[in-house]
């Protein structure tokens, strides 16, 4: 039988932003169908590290593959031009804010890169774009401006853009935190939906909750590095690093404070 393939692959990763180091060295796999939450306090560079891998940054060491496409730090940017145009047909986000065009329906916005980016005609990219707002139960928000959008919806919409790109991976960058709390229930079950279907995920969260329900794998990051990584089980019932146990337990009385207020 021959050995699964990770689907991802993240390889001594640094970045740099002036003289602080965000990223100190980042590696780890991710295998097809399998969903990984990174967790860690603010200013860990989590958010950082989806974006090397998608190459919105750029790192200043290490590799990433995704799905056979290989990149390099050491190689120049011409040489890197093509494999990123690559990279990104493979791999989808969804971000903090939407970034969704405020000029534009909810509808015109999930067509947008079908069209632009992968050449499909508008009458084809109209009817998959319907589809997967339908998916993410926006069916009847088709021709709605995301200022007339909930934010949840809005998020939605980002998620049903990612979908229809059909990527092999798709990263979510606390994709929640921007919501209103009674608004987060509907995306993060968008999400676990999303994942019982057997997309490849890597998620940035603090939702700890939906960590320990959904993910197959945890990493803690804090400071630039991966300090602990396993099962929800372990990571967040039975953390063997003593970072992880302060982070968590701080987490846990800020929810407790939160919910008393």
């Amino acid at each position: 039988m021959s050995k699964l393939q990770s689907m991802l692959s993240v390889s001594q990763v640094k970045k740099d932003f002036g003289k602080t180091e965000v990223l100190k060295g980042i590696s780890f796999k991710v295998n097809p169908g399998e969903v990984v939450v990174i967790i860690g306090p603010s200013g860990s560079g989590k958010s950082t590290l989806l974006r090397c891998i998608n190459y919105l940054e750029r790192p200043d060491e290490g590799g990433i593959c995704i799905d056979g496409i290989h990149l390099d730090a050491a190689e120049s940017r011409a040489a890197q031009r093509r494999k990123v145009q690559q990279l990104r047909q493979k791999v989808a986000m969804v971000f903090q804010h939407y970034n969704l065009f405020r000029n534009k329906t909810a509808l015109e916005n999930v067509m947008e890169g079908l069209v632009t980016a992968q050449g499909i005609s508008r009458r084809s990219a109209r009817a998959s774009a319907a589809a997967y707002l339908d998916r993410v139960g926006l069916a009847d928000r088709l021709d709605f401006y995301p200022a007339q959008l909930s934010g949840g919806q809005q998020q939605r919409v980002g998620i049903a853009r990612a979908l229809a790109l059909q990527p092999q991976v798709i990263l979510f960058d606390e994709p929640t935190s921007a919501l209103d709390p009674e608004l987060v229930g509907e995306v993060l079950a968008v999400m676990a939906s999303v994942a019982a279907q057997g997309m490849t995920m890597v998620v940035v969260t603090h939702e700890l909750s939906f960590a320990r329900q959904v993910a197959d794998r945890i990493i803690f990051m804090d400071q630039g590095v991966i300090a602990e990584q396993g099962s929800p089980e372990a990571v967040l019932t039975c953390p063997h690093e003593s970072r992880t146990q302060q982070f968590l337990e701080r987490f846990n009385q800020s929810t407790r404070s939160s919910a008393v207020s």
